[in-house]
């Protein structure tokens, strides 16, 4: 406990999901901490809960694809608290009409720009001005958050959206080995199937549990919470030096190899 005592957290994409487990995980480790989110009630919920009980959050509106709400967010985090330590990007998603099951030539061009705006733009974006006070202010840990669909083509991950983690995998490595000299450390996480509460909206639990026994050693979804222990150990000083890791949090999909075995009830319901 106290890992994290007193330092900066700026939590982007932290009011649900993977975002909300990491968000409470930095303020029981004594962070002051940032929640940047489009999801105001779930948003204010949370740092209210967070204060009721001992932590501090404090909940911001932004909407990270919007450069401008981003370079205003990153700039108050560190005219209100006096700094930004950690920053965790846990953001993804893909719009509305980019949906499992297409390919390369039904994809539409709005839906794909939009998917890598959600993905991919918004990191960067947020990167682009964490990475600026950092090295005004002595350094910092930077987690974003990626996917294992970024590994290989899946057919229950759309197409925008393995691109856009891809690339993210691609931006974290490239700052990481960019900003080492200024003591910034950037790393991701790739988060296998996870039991977001949107995984459950989709899904039954027995397509969760029959989904992972297709695909992975541990045959049961990762939990948010799990996924945030990887996100503060990356941030933490225990890893102080590591940098430029891609860590998989998967329960072992990706010792099967890139694809995993194909007994999965998604791919069987869209090869349908």
């Amino acid at each position: 406990m106290g890992r994290f005592t007193d330092r900066v957290v700026l939590v982007a994409g932290g009011a649900s999901g993977i975002g909300a487990a990491t968000s409470e995980a930095f303020a029981r480790e004594g962070a002051r901490v940032v929640i940047a989110d489009i999801q105001d009630e779930r948003g204010e919920a949370l740092a209210a809960r967070i204060g009721t009980g001992g932590g501090r959050a404090r909940y911001l509106h932004c909407d990270c694809t919007d450069g401008a709400q981003v370079a205003r967010t990153v700039a108050r985090v560190v005219a209100e608290f006096g700094g930004l330590d950690v920053a965790a990007n846990v953001l993804g998603g893909a719009h509305r009409d980019d949906v499992p099951g297409n390919s390369v030539h039904n994809t539409g061009e709005e839906a794909f720009d939009a998917t890598l705006a959600i993905s991919l733009r918004s990191i960067f974006l947020l990167m682009k001005h964490e990475i600026a006070q950092m090295m005004e202010h002595g350094g910092g840990a930077i987690v974003n958050v990626s996917s294992m669909a970024s590994k290989a083509a899946e057919r229950h991950a759309t197409l925008a959206y393995g691109i856009a983690k891809a690339g993210l995998n691609h931006l974290t490595q490239f700052a990481a080995t960019d900003y080492a000299r200024h003591n910034i450390r950037v790393n991701a996480i790739l988060p296998g199937i996870t039991a977001t509460p949107m995984l459950r909206n989709l899904f039954s639990e027995a397509e969760i549990v029959e989904m992972c026994a297709g695909q992975q050693a541990i045959a049961r979804a990762v939990e948010p919470h799990e996924q945030a222990n990887a996100i503060l150990w990356l941030a933490s000083d225990e890893a102080a030096m590591i940098t430029g890791v891609l860590l998989p949090v998967d329960g072992g999909r990706g010792a099967f190899g890139l694809q995993g075995p194909p007994a999965s009830a998604v791919a069987r319901q869209l090869r349908q």
